[in-house]
């Protein structure tokens, strides 16, 4: 397609999916000749975007305060005037509400919601549709059309994209071995936001551990990630070490560089773009987090897993430390079971979830939204 000013609105850029989707949407775009920028309150990953040439303009998009929406759309209309895109493209909620109220219609919008969202009043009011938006699986582009009435003949499915150049099978594990001090026994990987609940599913990963210590000499569990329940994770991880007499869990914090951290894992349990993330570095999952548990991903699941973005929504089942360890067992057990496994997640990614192929899609949505005769944001289906 021929080359666009795209100005693409996010939240923040500290560490998670949506913001990691921004990032690699934004790198693929500018390779592919168009002039990108990007607007959001900032965070830990700014300086990787701005490495890439890409330019960051802050304003406060993850607040919801009468001061900070205020201040937001002011930007964002300065923006608008001052680097004149031909596309905005906002992620979430707040985002997408200051972009729509700020381009007051006079340049293409395109949304992308990345999860469902609390409906009702008065969050009705301030989720808004683009000319098109993009919903990043099948269950969250049903959850738009039923409570928020976006017209569902303007939504597009598109997949995340992963860079499986980064993400892959042959990674040398020994970097993140030497940072965290990692022993040689058999290993799993947990990456999410510790805050709110999801630091639920680290908890009772911590429990499990210390269950799975007992059979699996030399096991431990790597826990990444921070938030504001960050402080109360380590300490359950330091009440097991401390009666283990050992590491078993390491608590890592944030981590910018996740695919050495993929490379020690014999397992990994996380959602969403973890699980993408893994499964494009060969590692069998075990979907437990956002929606409760799934369970191990294998061919059982897995037209129900694409279908919720490989999360937990939908399965019914909350995350136990029961259940979390049966399938981490049934994984350890059998390194036969894991190699397929891995396999099998590979393939799907390098088949539906590149990012060459999420980034066609979505050229071909800005090219849509671009040629859309007529105001026609905002409206919903009746």
């Amino acid at each position: 397609m021929k080359p666009k000013r795209v100005l693409l609105a996010a939240m923040s850029l500290d560490l998670g999916g949506a913001e990691t989707h921004v990032i690699t949407l934004a790198r693929e775009l500018a390779r592919r000749g168009h002039h990108v920028a990007v607007v959001s309150r900032g965070g830990r990953l700014t300086a990787d975007l701005e490495k890439s040439g890409i330019d960051h303009f802050p304003a406060p998009l993850d607040s919801r305060s009468p001061l900070s929406l205020c201040a937001a759309i002011l930007r964002l209309s300065r923006l608008l005037r001052e680097e004149r895109p031909e596309i905005l493209h906002a992620h979430a909620r707040i985002p997408a509400w200051v972009c729509n109220v700020a381009a007051k219609g006079r340049v293409p919008l395109v949304t992308t919601y990345h999860g469902v969202y609390a409906s009702g009043f008065p969050w009705n009011l301030v989720t808004v549709p683009g000319d098109l938006t993009i919903a990043v699986s099948d269950d969250i582009a049903a959850h738009f059309t039923r409570h928020f009435r976006f017209d569902p003949d303007r939504i597009r499915v598109i997949l995340n994209g992963i860079d499986t150049s980064s993400f892959r099978p042959d990674l040398d594990p020994r970097p993140a071995l030497a940072q965290f001090n990692l022993g040689g026994g058999p290993r799993l990987v947990h990456v999410s936001r510790l805050s709110g609940e999801f630091a639920g599913t680290a908890i009772h990963l911590v429990s499990a551990a210390a269950s799975l210590a007992r059979h699996y000499p030399g096991f431990q569990a790597v826990i990444v990630g921070d938030g504001d329940r960050f402080d109360e994770v380590r300490n359950a991880a330091t009440a097991v070490n401390r009666a283990a007499g050992r590491d078993v869990v390491v608590v890592t914090g944030g981590c910018e560089d996740m695919p050495p951290l993929y490379a020690v894992a014999d397992l990994v349990v996380g959602v969403a773009r973890v699980a993408l993330e893994a499964m494009a570095c060969a590692k069998p999952v075990v979907l437990a987090g956002e929606g409760g548990f799934r369970g191990t991903l294998d061919e059982n699941v897995m037209d129900e897993a694409v279908r919720h973005n490989f999360t937990a929504r939908g399965s019914g089942r909350s995350v136990t430390p029961g259940l979390l360890e049966r399938d981490i067992r049934g994984l350890l057990d059998d390194p036969g079971l894991r190699a397929r496994l891995g396999a099998l997640g590979r393939k799907v990614v390098l088949d539906g979830y590149s990012v060459e192929k999420m980034v066609d899609m979505v050229e071909s949505v800005y090219d849509e939204a671009g040629s859309t005769p007529g105001p026609r944001r905002g409206r919903t289906a009746e």
